[in-house]
């Protein structure tokens, strides 16, 4: 974390800076490493331990974000009673990079395939409950001789029983490498998404209810990357295009490579020189502080991304699509639009809260927010984190319970057995009622979006699904390897064997290089 020391250098003069008390939670809190059965790497992690928590918050970072960023928002989660749980994603900060990629090109920012980052998600997660993230025998949800004692006992009995535990590691030799057992309320975990980050928890949310379970976990995305820019500025290449040009380079063996495309080599990655020309937020102190920590830690910059990554979020994106948004997935759900948000494309976010609206909601920050609400000026940063704060302490939920209360009526009513309102004009002012407790104190520049129906802004629908003959995705595949020839980067000569090799029929030859260069 950026000191006085480091600080105090001219260049940095103006940085925005952390609250003393956020960097004493956090240097308080060592950070720990977590091993990944099967995948050969270690993922960088932290728990904020909070004793007077009852629940506790995923946070999943987005693309070339190191958990670190996050000091002050993770203090303001801990100072509301919540534990907070961090770690860099595979592939960037100071997590493990994937085997496949060479030590010069660590600071591509690559996965081979989408589902690992999903793996990972769930493995922080169960590591928290089992109490193995920061290496210690701190029992959250389960104790060696049976349930929590959070839930089975009185607290003289959940008391003895912790005591009991740790005579138990004594007498097994535990005890000298591990701290005082202490026994957890957290039975819940809720999860922030930002960005690439909002698009693994819903993956990871559909897949791993037991871990997030939908009557429990809410979900906060803040400018979740359903849909990409690809580019330096919207609209950016077409999706087709950058899907094109991801399978290419992957087909020509080029997976850990950046693609020959604008924006995929970013103009700011440099850690030390100062972040400019990028629309991440209006405050330039907080961009001055990103680049001191980036400079201490240099590891954590990332070049670009590879044609691997690409195909994986592409992929990942369009399962969602695919599956209409995950309908099935109850946990409730904010979803935080920014207004000038230059990244991701905002059709998605309403697509994602229509598709279940008794249980999603949106919230479009206003003031000209770009990607990062978060990290804004401080009257948008204030007010975000009030929003979603306000979100994570609503018990029971509203929108929740509306549409269980509906649910039930439905039942008693015999009107179905999908557990749907059977009158949408019922449905839909339960709905406006449950959702005026929470929207309606939102502090402005937040826009409440979708409360009734409502959309802030111009809407806009999928990108239209476009029919393009099998001969011209030919000739497409051909420009895009053609462009590989031409990089700049040292593409060529490995490129042309590749190729020569696919049109021999030669399969044999087609097997892992060894690469030269960047």
């Amino acid at each position: 974390m950026p000191d006085d020391r480091i600080l105090s250098d001219p260049k940095y003069h103006g940085s925005w800076r952390p609250s003393a008390a956020a960097e004493k939670l956090w240097a308080a809190n060592p950070s720990a490493p977590l091993n990944i059965a099967g995948a050969g790497l270690t993922l960088h992690t932290k728990t904020l331990k909070n004793p007077d928590a009852t629940a506790a918050v995923l946070i999943l970072t987005g693309f070339n974000e190191p958990m670190a960023k996050y000091v002050e928002v993770a203090y303001e989660l801990w100072s509301q009673r919540h534990e907070v749980v961090l770690y860099d994603h595979r592939g960037q900060g100071m997590s493990g990079r994937e085997g496949c990629l060479p030590a010069h090109r660590r600071q591509n920012a690559h996965v081979s395939d989408f589902q690992g980052l999903v793996d990972d998600a769930a493995a922080v997660a169960s590591a928290y409950f089992e109490g193995r993230v920061d290496g210690r025998v701190h029992r959250q949800r389960q104790g060696r001789h049976g349930q929590s004692a959070a839930r089975t006992g009185s607290g003289d009995e959940a008391r003895s029983r912790a005591e009991a535990e740790q005579d138990d590691d004594e007498e097994e030799g535990v005890g000298s490498q591990t701290t005082k057992t202490c026994v957890s309320r957290v039975t819940v975990l809720h999860v922030l998404g930002h960005s690439m980050g909002g698009l693994v928890a819903l993956h990871a949310v559909r897949q791993r209810p037991d871990l997030f379970p939908p009557q429990d976990a809410k979900l906060a995305l803040s400018c979740p990357m359903l849909d990409t820019v690809w580019g330096d500025a919207p609209p950016g290449l077409p999706r087709a295009a950058a899907k094109l040009m991801g399978r290419v380079g992957c087909a020509l063996g080029l997976a850990t490579r950046l693609p020959p495309a604008p924006g995929a080599k970013l103009s700011w990655w440099d850690p030390y020189k100062p972040i400019r020309g990028v629309c991440l937020t209006h405050d330039p102190r907080v961009l001055t502080w990103y680049w001191a920590l980036r400079a201490m830690h240099p590891e954590v910059a990332m070049l670009g991304v590879t044609n691997g990554w690409a195909r994986a979020m592409l992929g990942a994106q369009e399962a969602l699509e695919a599956a209409l948004f995950l309908p099935e997935v109850a946990n409730p759900m904010l979803v935080l639009t920014a207004e000038a948000d230059t990244f991701v494309k905002p059709w998605a976010h309403r697509a994602l809260v229509q598709a279940r609206p008794a249980s999603r909601c949106q919230v479009t920050v206003g003031g000209g927010s770009f990607h990062e609400p978060l990290f804004e000026t401080r009257g948008i940063r204030e007010a975000t984190l009030e929003a979603l704060k306000a979100w994570l302490h609503l018990d029971p939920l509203p929108a929740a319970a509306a549409a269980s209360a509906l649910s039930r009526e439905e039942g008693e009513g015999g009107g179905g057995g999908r557990g749907e309102a059977c009158c949408p004009g019922e449905e839909a002012e339960a709905r406006s009622a449950a959702m005026t407790a929470f929207l309606g104190d939102l502090p402005r520049p937040l826009v409440a979006a979708l409360a009734t129906g409502k959309e802030v802004g111009p809407r806009r629908s999928s990108p239209a699904k476009a029919s393009v003959p099998p001969a011209a995705w030919a000739v497409l595949a051909v420009v895009a390897a053609a462009a590989f020839f031409l990089a700049p980067d040292h593409y060529g000569d490995e490129a042309r064997r590749r190729l020569r090799a696919v049109l021999l029929l030669r399969p044999h030859a087609t097997g892992p290089w060894r690469h030269k260069g960047s």
